[in-house]
């Protein structure tokens, strides 16, 4: 059953922390994922440094109860809200909510009311912030030169303005064209000053500045033409929205170029974490994005598959030198930070005196490491610190997905050798009964009959027992090589070997039934020199000829030969001109267990190693393997080996 998930919202409100914690305490219960929600408007004017500590300090603690936090951007607030809740599948909402002042909610209404008409399937709770405090209070010395600086930049605009209007006057031009010049002076001033007021207030005085210079009587209030009304309340309600509209586009203008902002990182950050496919890497292109956004050394503790803390790596921007080494109060921060999968050191309650802030990587499902930022004596920014969060959890999300994938791989791995296992007990239950029925029915008969049997029949019976125990010993040897080969633990002795030494040698131990074919040796006049393990490639050669053997009728023709590439290998074949392989073989022939459905000579079944053995052993001396058709008819095994090359002494 899936269970609840709770939004609490976000804001710089004193109050805020409040909602914060009882938010906290309903995400309580099992299975109940937290999310702690700030929506980012285009404000009238720049947030404040006091409010943009307090909105940092409430989402670290929204971070350190448990929340997930995230952030979007949109003019209305309850209805980036809603739309929130409505995607990610929100069953509880819960706000703050102060009493109603302005003219924001006269026009709107409340928020939670808005809310609730947004979203009737979802319970909205309202914590009433009876004890709130003013939110936008900021030093008066800053307060007053931000103040002097705009007021004089407006005056000196509306100034400019003015002067330019009288130089035109000169030349009869029509009023028009000066009230123009003033709704374009509250567009400048209403997009180069930081409060949306300054705009309203150069409304209000282009209409007085313009009635006082460029009206009849000049000089004075009053307006001998009554149409002057009309015009000025025009004039001011032009100048008066266009200065609106400029300063809302200006703000919106500055959180598109941070959305944008932080959406090129996000989009950077998951591309490389996409390309990257272990831990280790995905840790490192994580700290590379997080130096590269605050310019400040990152540490991180990786998490090991044993669930002990990995050896830290540190990171720092390449402008800088390496920073110290973290002191022992960053030691306890980080394993603290591991222990509680929270936030603890610099700027924390919990070993505040660290340089660092440690921050666990992890997600509903997992934990994965404890990542540190200098902080120094500098704090980050909210919105950099909000994106900061977003790029630890796409790390935590991609950690989470390779290790998935490793578990899935090493799930698929032992499912494989069960098959395997089960595969193999089954082949080899089926296929040593006959070779062995075989040789304890003859030794009965010869236990029982000996004396009675002619020298012929006697031989025959030796032949025959001798041939099965063969089949078996080749059987097995063939089925210990390619266990070595699976585990690793197969030793190769490379060396200079001549070709045509190790085909003599391996004829020599093929199946007596050769004598039944014609076998030629086609490896030509040049000496031919490999590196390679003579015994492997030896075996390899057995069980192809032998391959031959038991697939072709009596009386055909195999034939041996090598040559050289002419790019390093050394190509040897073995070719038959029998009834060959089909397409549909040819896919398969090398895997494990597969056997063709092809007449045996001897009628013996074949347990399908063989091939199988020679593509890991060709594979493994760094060479190559592949079947073909024979012309006019057959199939022709082929495999390479590395050339060697011999200086002879002259």
């Amino acid at each position: 059953m899936k269970g609840e998930h709770i939004l609490v919202c976000l804001s710089s409100s004193f109050t805020n922390p409040r909602v914060i914690r009882l938010a906290s305490d309903l995400a309580a219960a099992p299975q109940t994922e937290f999310t702690a929600l700030y929506v980012e408007v285009p404000e009238r004017r720049p947030m404040k440094d006091s409010e943009s500590r307090r909105l940092t300090e409430n989402m670290k603690l929204a971070e350190h109860l448990g929340a997930r936090t995230e952030t979007v951007y949109g003019s209305d607030i309850a209805s980036r809200i809603a739309e929130y809740a409505r995607m990610n599948a929100v069953t509880k909402v819960v706000i703050g909510q102060s009493a109603p002042s302005g003219h924001f909610h006269l026009s709107k209404g409340l928020l939670s009311d808005r809310l609730v008409a947004y979203l009737p399937d979802i319970d909205v709770v309202v914590i009433p912030d009876k004890g709130a405090r003013p939110l936008r209070e900021m030093p008066q010395s800053t307060a007053r030169n931000s103040w002097i600086k705009d007021s004089l930049l407006a005056l000196g605009i509306l100034t400019g303005v003015t002067l330019c209007g009288m130089w035109l006057q000169q030349f009869n031009m029509h009023e028009a064209n000066i009230i123009t010049l003033y709704i374009l002076a509250v567009l400048i001033i209403s997009v180069v000053t930081s409060k949306w007021i300054y705009g309203v207030i150069a409304s209000g005085a282009s209409v007085i500045i313009f009635n006082y210079f460029f009206t009849e009587p000049i000089f004075s209030f009053h307006a001998y033409d009554p149409g002057y009304m009309l015009t000025f309340a025009v004039m001011f309600a032009a100048a008066f929205i266009a200065g609106l509209l400029a300063s809302r586009l200006k703000d919106l203008a500055e959180q598109s170029a941070k959305h944008a902002y932080r959406m090129k990182i996000l989009l950077e950050a998951n591309q490389m974490l996409q390309q990257v496919h272990n831990q280790q890497e995905i840790m490192k292109e994580t700290a590379g994005q997080l130096v590269k956004l605050t310019g400040r050394a990152v540490i991180i503790y990786p998490e090991t598959d044993a669930g002990t803390p990995g050896e830290p790596q540190m990171y720092w921007p390449t402008d800088t030198p390496r920073p110290a080494e973290p002191g022992e109060e960053d030691k306890k921060a980080a394993a603290l930070a591991r222990e509680t999968q929270e936030k603890a050191g610099a700027e924390t309650d919990r070993y505040s005196g660290a340089r660092y802030q440690y921050l666990a990587i992890r997600t509903r499902n997992g934990f994965y490491g404890v990542v540190g930022i200098d902080l120094g004596h500098d704090e980050v920014s909210s919105f950099a610190y909000s994106i900061c969060l977003a790029i630890l959890g796409e790390c935590a999300l991609a950690l989470e997905n390779e290790k998935s994938i490793r578990e899935k791989e090493e799930s698929d791995l032992l499912v494989k050798n069960e098959k395997l296992r089960s595969t193999l007990l089954r082949s080899i239950s089926h296929d040593l009964r006959t070779p062995l029925t075989s040789i304890s029915g003859n030794a009965s008969n010869l236990l029982t009959n000996e004396a009675e049997m002619c020298e012929g029949e006697r031989h025959r019976v030796y032949l025959d027992i001798y041939d099965d125990s063969m089949w078996l010993i080749n059987m097995v040897e063939n089925l210990l090589s390619i266990t070595r080969i699976e585990e690793g633990r197969l030793n190769i002795d490379m060396k200079a070997e001549v070709v045509e030494d190790i085909v003599r040698e391996a004829v020599q131990h093929v199946d007596r039934k050769i004598s039944e074919h014609h076998l030629v040796l086609a490896l030509g006049d040049d000496v031919q020199v490999v590196k390679a393990d003579s015994r492997l490639i030896m075996q390899v050669i057995i069980n192809l000829v032998n391959n031959a053997v038991k697939y072709t009728q009596k009386g055909s023709q195999i034939t041996i030969s090598s040559e050289e590439t002419g790019s390093g290998m050394v190509r040897i074949s073995v070719a038959d001109d029998g009834p060959g392989i089909s397409d549909e073989d040819k896919k398969h022939i090398f895997e494990m267990f597969y056997t063709a459905k092809r007449k045996i000579a001897d009628d013996r079944r074949s347990i399908g190693l063989g091939l199988a053995l020679c593509k890991s052993i060709a594979e493994a001396h760094g060479g190559t393997i592949c079947v073909a058709d024979n012309n006019p008819r057959g199939t022709v095994f082929s495999f390479t080996l590395p050339e060697e090359k011999v200086m002879l002494d002259v």
